[in-house]
């Protein structure tokens, strides 16, 4: 097994990189966990959540949203099922109390149960790369102790989680072969480049799900569950193609050494037309790549952008997810 990776590595998407070279990397990834449990937690999950967690079978994940009563969002994470009456919400670290919040408050008569775990949470391995690599890991059959979570596909750099099966069990879990560890900070940068949102970044308390993108939609929402809080929302915008007064929307910066959070991005006579919200160096050393909510405005023909830094304005290209 390789522990310096190539570069650039293939599983970011092509609008950054130079070279497509197959590859397969391993960064591992620190969640925070919380523990749901109880004769009724499974109706209570099924009308506060966004998937339907009674079809779910045990040893299954998947992505899930909870949203606040008037549809913006409070959470996004991972469910998993471990048994019956026992389910666990793992999600960016720093982000559980958040979530554990919004679900204690309408946690009124019911025989269910919320407890963040305590100490460091749920560790593991992300599994990123080509079409072609990640064909390794279609075929590969994991250990016993292995849990693969294909649940965590990204719209570009697919791969799953590798987790215990005991998702808290902090032992050594083995890897494919021919996988490339990197640091967790790599999984951070293509995470940006793949155009995929944080907790605390860009998912934010005035966010609704459908600016985020189609695809989490997709792999987060279930439209034959029934109804759960938030739901009007989510479904009536889905209901008119998702739009939305703005999208996220990934940025690309050549050559910009200051780039920050919180920098504005402008696009000619409309102004500042969104705020970078996630920042990270490209793989190939040539410049930034960022995250932000640009105004529907943009996608109606403006075409020339630019990102105010500490070093000026900086030309930026501005990507859809």
């Amino acid at each position: 097994m390789s522990t310096a990776p190539p570069s650039p590595l293939a599983p970011w998407p092509a609008e950054f990189r130079s070279v497509d070279t197959p590859a397969l990397i391993a960064a591992p990834f620190q969640h925070d966990v919380i523990a749901a449990e109880g004769p009724d937690v499974v109706a209570f999950l099924q009308g506060q959540i966004s998937q339907d967690v009674a079809s779910m079978d045990i040893d299954t994940s998947c992505a899930a949203l909870v949203l606040q009563p008037q549809g913006k969002t409070a959470g996004w994470f991972r469910i998993t099922r471990e048994a019956d009456d026992r389910f666990l919400l793992d999600m960016d670290g720093g982000s559980a109390e958040t979530i554990l919040a919004r679900l204690r408050r309408f946690l009124l008569r019911t025989n269910a149960t919320f407890t963040l775990i305590p100490a460091d949470g749920l560790h593991g391995w992300s599994l990123r790369g080509s079409e072609e690599a990640l064909s390794t890991v279609a075929s590969w059959d994991p250990p016993d102790e292995v849990l693969l979570d294909a649940a965590t596909s990204w719209p570009s750099g697919h791969g799953p989680h590798l987790a215990g099966r005991d998702l808290l069990a902090h032992s050594p879990i083995p890897l494919p072969p021919d996988v490339t560890t990197v640091p967790g900070a790599v999984l951070d940068a293509l995470r940006i480049c793949c155009g995929v949102p944080a907790m605390g970044r860009e998912i934010v308390p005035e966010v609704i799900p459908a600016e985020l993108g189609q695809w989490v939609i997709d792999t987060s929402v279930s439209f034959t569950k029934g109804c759960y809080t938030g739901q009007e929302l989510v479904a009536r915008v889905d209901s008119r193609g998702g739009n939305v007064p703005r999208h996220l929307r990934r940025i690309l910066l050549e050559g910009a050494p200051t780039a920050e959070v919180g920098n504005d991005v402008t696009v000619g006579d409309l102004g500042v037309v969104g705020t970078l919200t996630s920042v990270a160096p490209q793989p190939d050393g040539s410049g930034w790549v960022a995250l932000a909510f640009i105004r529907r405005a943009v996608d109606r023909g403006a075409t020339s952008a630019t990102v105010d830094t500490s070093s000026g304005e900086i030309p930026v290209t501005i990507l859809a997810i």
